[in-house]
């Protein structure tokens, strides 16, 4: 049933992957405790974490996140995994689950696929198999599989609840309820569950769903009410980056993340968003040279790689982006991350039967993804395909109600469907919105604005709109297309 699962979706895929760890304050008579080795992990000591529990008991160890965990240790130490986990004393099972998240971890997806399938086939490691999926989900971006192998988990759990980790099925439950725009499930499960879901999992959806409904403040306050234990963990502080992003800014986006970088070097998340906030505030090389250095630093790291070939691409003409897709094309096709920018590739060369069938594979393993949505919105309006438009961007701001890119999307095809009062609506909404928009932007939404307003005969409005626009450009064309409406409907 598994194999069927993988053939009718080709492939699973998922985010960002966050390593499950549970903090539990009672206290730990081994040293080599799981409490020990998730504050090591927090604290990024691989290292330690590699040296520390080498002489680990692993033969007796029945939970995977103690694997998961030391097997990330073992990657960001760049070392080999250790003969003591390839030794016969190690359950075949348990040995087959490091090597699939393993590979998983080093980017080579077929071969951690191939790996947690053929343990589901174990009746001793079907459950470690069936976890093992739900990670490649998670790290892929595709959610497509969870449920059925979620349905796994249940039923095993209901015939053998101490085959079944207490922590996995709230843990991937809420976030496959996430990823499928399912929030009201996703805040159900946080608060049935706060003892068995990982304190870091428990901020980082809580924080989304603040973020999702515009509630800055509470989402502040819930960042700086967490344990102190917490409060430097780089995930974390990526967390209070993207809130001070939302709602500031993309200059204090950056402000922030130069302090943190200064005071943690170590980080190498907070190092890559820097790099992405230099970008965004027009420092382009100097980002890009700490993606490059970075990459080089972490050549496992898939996600890195793939925005440095977004930069490249964009910004050098895809100099050096070719080695990154060789190696993606080559172990790990699966990437969500790497369809989106291969549909943009296609669309820049106007491959459109190739467009499409990336659209369609998005469609069937990536439902819900706002970046896949938001790129189809684009290029069908760029068609004329307003009613496929419609219809995409009706998906995004479900998924995203208050998303600044999705309501511009929204108020462009107001205008183009002269759907006037929607495109008013819209317009007052952003103009109400507490989140940061930046002034392009705002020169987009002024020009709809000043273009509906001609259209209905309100030209002194219009002439006051249009003069709020500071790009010379973005004004200068508004005017161009504002002679144009006149003459249509013989005004001039």
């Amino acid at each position: 049933m598994v194999k069927e699962i993988f053939i009718k979706s080709l492939c699973i895929l998922l985010v960002v992957l966050v390593i499950s760890v549970s903090c539990t304050k009672t206290e730990q008579t081994d040293p080599l405790s799981y409490a020990r080795i998730v504050n090591l992990d927090r604290s990024l000591l691989y290292d330690q974490i590699a040296t520390e529990f080498s002489s680990y008991p692993w033969d007796r160890e029945e939970d995977p996140r103690m694997f998961m965990i030391y097997c990330e240790a073992i990657v960001e130490s760049k070392n080999k995994l250790p003969f003591f986990l390839k030794h016969p004393s190690l359950p075949t099972y348990k040995s087959e689950f490091v090597h699939g998240y393993f590979n998983l971890l080093q980017g080579e997806l077929k071969e951690a696929l191939k790996g947690f399938i053929t343990l589901t086939e174990n009746q001793d490691g079907r459950v470690w198999g069936y976890i093992g999926l739900l990670e490649f989900a998670l790290y892929t971006e595709g959610i497509t599989s969870m449920k059925e192998l979620l349905e796994m988990l249940r039923v095993t759990a209901e015939h053998n609840p101490s085959s079944v980790p207490s922590w996995s099925i709230p843990r991937y439950s809420a976030w496959y309820h996430y990823y499928s725009g399912e929030f009201w499930e996703v805040d159900s499960i946080i608060r049935n569950n706060n003892k068995e879901l990982d304190p870091v999992d428990i901020l980082t959806l809580r924080t989304y769903l603040f973020i999702r409904e515009n509630r800055f403040k509470e989402a502040e306050k819930f960042i700086k009410d967490i344990p102190p234990v917490l409060l430097n963990v780089q995930y974390v502080i990526d967390l209070e980056a993207e809130v001070i992003k939302l709602r500031y800014g993309h200059h204090e986006w950056l402000k922030y993340l130069s302090e943190k970088i200064k005071r943690y070097p170590y980080m190498w998340l907070i190092e890559e968003r820097y790099a992405e906030a230099l970008i965004e505030n027009g420092q382009i090389q100097v980002g890009i040279e700490i993606l490059k250095k970075l990459a080089k630093k972490r050549p496992f790291d898939l996600q890195l790689r793939l925005r440095l070939a977004e930069n490249l691409i964009y910004y050098e003409k895809g100099t050096g982006a070719n080695d990154i897709f060789t190696f993606m094309h080559r172990n790990s096709t699966w990437h969500a991350y790497y369809y989106y920018l291969r549909a943009k590739i296609y669309h820049g060369q106007g491959q459109e039967e190739k467009l499409q069938k990336v659209f369609n594979l998005a469609r069937e393993i990536y439902p819900k993804n706002t970046l896949f949505l938001s790129l189809m919105a684009t290029f069908s309006m760029e068609k004329y395909d307003y009613y496929t438009a419609s219809h995409i961007i009706k998906e995004i701001l479900e998924l995203e109600p208050n998303d600044i890119s999705a309501l511009v999307l929204l108020m462009e095809l107001s205008y183009y469907k002269r759907d006037w009062d929607k495109l008013f609506k819209t317009e007052n909404k952003l103009r109400k919105s507490p989140r940061f928009i930046d002034e392009k932007t705002w020169d987009e939404i002024k020009s709809y604005k000043a273009l509906a307003l001609v259209e209905q005969h309100k030209y002194s409005d219009a002439q006051k709109t249009l003069g709020e626009i500071k790009d010379i450009n973005i004004r200068m064309k508004t005017t161009s297309e504002i002679e144009k409406v006149k003459v249509k409907i013989g005004t001039k």
